[in-house]
């Protein structure tokens, strides 16, 4: 026997104008204050601050370089989706490295086609590829910091029990992106202004 839900509706003028949301004392509005953010964004609290960003705010705030709308390539996709962007593996700094080839338990790094910009306002997660997941390959979630510039490292292993070729300009990783409560100074470290091609780690204060 099918169990009924019945549903109703509630108009704004039934509800008490004591439990009525003051959104007009609660929103804030972040301006431009400092460089980097290319956007006015009202916010009505710290929460809707942190939101992930949608493909069409990933467009306007003009992260990626090159951008692409979400295009097939090689059976995957790649670009802007819906709420996030999907960027392609690069082996060196002249692109003339056309794949690599990872045994089980390899690891190696590689670097994103795509350049970054990042607003100081906007934070980056890197996440794996559901296909590239599934043939056992991870990418770390690093994080992409507010205000950096450059062509991402990534890390890749193959965590499965044979080898994975991966070639390149292939989808690689998703970019999920994430306002922050306010803008900040801006990333200043080591890896600012990366070039393109896979960045070996750098440690400071080491001969």
């Amino acid at each position: 026997m099918e169990r009924m839900v019945r549903y109703s509706s509630v108009t704004t003028a039934e509800i008490k104008p004591e439990t009525r949301r003051k959104t007009s004392t609660k929103r804030g509005k972040m301006r431009k204050q400092k460089a980097g953010v290319s956007m006015d964004t009202t916010f009505t609290d710290a929460r809707d601050a942190q939101m992930i960003l949608s493909g069409k705010t990933i467009q306007r705030l003009d992260i990626m370089n090159p951008f692409y709308g979400r295009t097939r390539h090689k059976g995957m996709t790649f670009g802007c989706g819906p709420a996030g962007y999907d960027v392609r593996v690069e082996f060196d700094e002249r692109g003339e490295i056309p794949q690599i080839s990872l045994e089980p338990g390899e690891f190696r790094l590689a670097s994103t086609i795509e350049q970054f910009n990042m607003p100081n306002n906007v934070l980056g997660i890197v996440h794996d590829k559901s296909t590239w997941a599934r043939f056992g390959l991870a990418v770390q979630n690093t994080v992409i910091e507010p205000g950096w510039k450059g062509f991402l490292t990534l890390e890749l292993t193959n965590h499965s029990d044979r080898e994975i070729i991966i070639q390149r300009e292939m989808p690689i990783a998703q970019i999920i992106f994430h306002f922050v409560d306010e803008a900040t100074d801006g990333y200043e470290g080591k890896y600012q202004e990366q070039k393109r091609g896979p960045i070996m780690p750098i440690l400071e204060g080491c001969p």
